[in-house]
């Protein structure tokens, strides 16, 4: 069987670190969108044929706007991020506990999932190989 330690690592390295980077987005929304907001307008009088400075109103409303789209983002992030280190996690369980997960047929079209243990395993024989 083949070592899974590495990549098991290398994906709860990621999935964390994904998971912290949407938390910090999260956090820091507004400050975020403040700062867009200042780049943005920063930009606008540089070059203002391209587009106009936005009024007093408008900019207000593009940092609530930007805001709910960074903590929107920051809370996809925690959740996906969650999700598969939840999953990454289970692949860890399962490999611990020694258990294998087979498919038994039970007629042509059911399957059925059953686990065995290291010892339960059956031994499946090829009808070339038996006789």
């Amino acid at each position: 069987m083949t070592n899974l330690n590495g990549p098991l690592l290398l994906a709860y390295l990621l999935y964390a670190n994904v998971a912290f980077a949407g938390a910090a987005l999260f956090y820091w929304a507004t400050p975020l969108a403040e700062r867009y907001n200042a780049w943005t307008t920063r930009i606008r009088q540089r070059f203002p044929n391209i587009n106009e400075r936005p009024s007093p109103n408008n900019a207000q409303l593009n940092v609530k706007i930007i805001a709910i789209f960074n903590r929107v983002c920051g809370a996809f992030l925690v959740v996906d991020a969650a999700y598969y280190l939840i999953h990454a996690l289970n692949r860890l369980w399962r490999r611990l506990l020694g258990r294998l997960v087979t498919l038994d047929m039970n007629g042509p079209r059911r399957f059925a999932t059953r686990i065995y243990t290291n010892a339960e395993m059956p031994v499946i024989r090829s009808p070339i190989t038996s006789l």
